[in-house]
C-alpha cells in the first residue's frame, strides 16, 4: 500500500466522522522497528508563523508548501519535492482535501484535511476514535491542536490532529515513512495548525 493509498483510505474513514459521532480509522498492526536511523542535514528551518486561520480550506497543499517540508525534513542542495493537490473526495457531505509530496517520482509523504461542520467540541473524541480504530500502539501528542496522536500501521507513520475553528472541527492526517522522527512530523503539523 502506498502512502497515498493509505491517506485516501484514512480520508474515507474521516469522512464517516462527519455522519457519525466517533471517527473511524485505518486498521492494522504496528510494524517492527527499523534499524535505520534518520539523519537530516543541517539546514535552517523556517519558523512557524501565526497567520490568521482560514475561513474556508480550499487546498491541502496551500497549508504546507513543499519548500517547508524540505526545510523541516532537511535536504541536500539538490533535493526537490513537488506538492500535488489530490482530487477532492466528496463521497460524503464533508469534502476531504489531500496533498501528496513527491520527489524523484516517489511519494514522500501526504496530508489529508477535513472540516467537520458543527463538531468544534469533538476534537478529542474524533482523534481518539481514529486512534482506537487504528489497531496500533498510539502515542498521544501534547501541544498540537485540540488533540493529536501518532502511530505506525502497515509500515506507514500516521499523525492525526484536530483544531476547532468557529463551529468546525478541522482534522489533519499526515502519512509518511516511519523512519522520520515524530518530532519532524510534529514540526510540520505546527506549520499547519495556526492556519486552521
Amino acid at each position: 500500500m502506498t502512502m497515498l493509498d493509505a491517506i485516501r483510505r484514512i480520508g474515507a474513514f474521516l469522512a464517516v466522522a462527519a455522519a457519525a459521532f466517533t471517527a473511524t480509522g485505518c486498521g492494522g498492526t504496528d510494524s517492527p522497528g527499523s534499524a535505520a536511523e534518520w539523519v537530516a542535514p543541517a539546514t535552517a528551518t523556517p519558523a512557524a508563523s501565526g497567520p490568521a486561520p482560514l475561513k474556508k480550506i480550499t487546498s491541502a497543499c496551500a497549508l504546507l508548501p513543499a519548500d517547508v517540508v524540505v526545510a523541516v525534513l532537511g535536504s541536500s542542495s539538490g533535493t526537490k519535492l513537488t506538492a500535488e493537490e489530490q482530487p477532492v473526495d466528496q463521497k460524503d457531505s464533508e469534502p476531504t482535501r489531500g496533498c501528496a509530496y513527491t520527489g524523484k517520482g516517489r511519494e514522500v509523504m501526504a496530508i489529508n484535511v477535513l472540516a467537520l461542520r458543527d463538531r468544534a467540541k469533538d476534537g478529542a473524541s474524533v482523534v481518539d476514535g481514529i486512534a482506537q480504530k487504528s489497531g496500533a500502539k498510539v502515542t498521544q501528542l501534547d501541544g498540537l491542536g485540540d488533540a493529536a496522536v501518532t502511530y505506525v500501521s502497515e509500515g506507514t507513520r500516521f499523525l492525526v490532529f484536530a483544531v476547532a475553528y468557529e463551529s468546525e472541527l478541522r482534522v489533519v492526517l499526515f502519512t509518511g515513512p516511519p523512519i522520520v522522527p515524530v518530532d519532524k512530523y510534529q514540526e510540520l503539523a505546527e506549520h499547519i495548525a495556526p492556519k486552521l
